[in-house]
């Protein structure tokens, strides 16, 4: 009896720095989950109760309007990928391209005849966000727009950095087309240098909304692209409790580890740390769970005489 009442002492000792550990570990899960939420993925865009997979269409885009500027020619080239960065060319000079992890990219070039281009601009349309100098996601949103004729609309505008003062970003209205080519490229609209904004206007078959099975297409051929409806969709996000279980596992796992090399390193022996507290614990895990079928019966007995009265 002395050794189940000091079991059970020394195991409420522990309740508090476990339930510690559960709440520090629940927090992580949701501002791991917050993050994913956060985090642009081309392959499940959503906008409102609707989702969009922009994953089939074959990024890098290359597009560019040119306008007289005589006696030159200027024009703007934009490179554009909006399921991962740019390829940054080690090898061409850092000043011609935009920086490493740039997902859009505007070159504004200068040429004249009988010289040689001249790169006049490089504008990073859109960047991952910076914090502590680190890359980390990319700043969107989105806006539902109106169904015409022609198919659903829908607005995704993605964030950049800052070029000559002006933050900038990348607007880009897609509209739902079901007879338009597969590889369709968006139509250039406008730069406007004063706001830093890029509008863009895009007419695909992938700019329709996914159905319940994920074949991107609500059940046309269409917008399916290379994609076989036969496989399974899968979404790249974690969730709530796979979050949580793999950071359990991760403390659990660096605490073992940690407490074996602090006793090798002060015993000079090959032990996990809290041995006793390891060995006793299914004991104690026995020890609540009687505890807690006792309450519970208690309480059943207790209920079930509360319907009678005694004679």
């Amino acid at each position: 009896m002395a050794i189940k009442t000091s079991l059970r002492c020394w195991g409420r000792s522990r309740i508090p720095l476990i339930r510690r550990v559960i709440l520090v570990l629940a927090a992580a899960s949701l501002a791991a989950g917050a993050t994913d939420h956060n985090h642009f993925t081309c392959k499940d865009i959503k906008v409102n109760n609707k989702h969009y997979d922009l994953s089939h269409i074959s990024f890098p885009i290359s597009i560019s309007s040119t306008k007289a500027t005589p006696p030159t020619k200027t024009e703007e080239r934009l490179a554009l990928d909006l399921c991962k960065p740019l390829n940054y060319h080690e090898r061409s000079p850092a000043n011609d391209q935009c920086p490493k992890g740039s997902w859009a990219c505007l070159l504004v070039v200068n040429s004249k005849q009988g010289e040689s281009d001249r790169i006049t601009q490089v504008i990073p349309l859109i960047t991952p966000e910076k914090e502590g100098g680190e890359q980390t996601a990319i700043r969107w949103d989105t806006d539902e727009g109106n169904t015409v004729e022609e198919g659903e609309q829908w607005q995704l505008r993605l964030h950049g950095a800052t070029y000559a003062d002006k933050k900038q970003k990348t607007l880009i209205n897609f509209k739902c087309d079901h007879k338009a080519p597969k590889s369709a490229n968006p139509v250039w609209e406008h730069y406007d240098a004063r706001d830093g904004e890029l509008k863009l206007d895009w007419s695909t078959p992938y700019a329709c909304a996914s159905n319940d099975n994920g074949n991107g297409d609500d059940g046309n051929d269409a917008g399916r692209g290379n994609g076989d409806a036969s496989q399974p969709r899968t979404d790249g996000g974690w969730g709530f409790f796979s979050w949580f279980f793999f950071l359990l596992f991760l403390t659990f796992g660096t605490y073992f580890a940690l407490g074996t090399y602090r006793n090798y390193q002060q015993f000079g022996i090959i032990e996990i740390p809290h041995k006793e507290f390891w060995r006793e614990s299914p004991f104690l895990l026995q020890d609540v769970a009687k505890q807690a079928l006792r309450g519970l019966s208690g309480g059943f007995r207790g209920s079930s005489r509360g319907d009678y009265e005694a004679l």
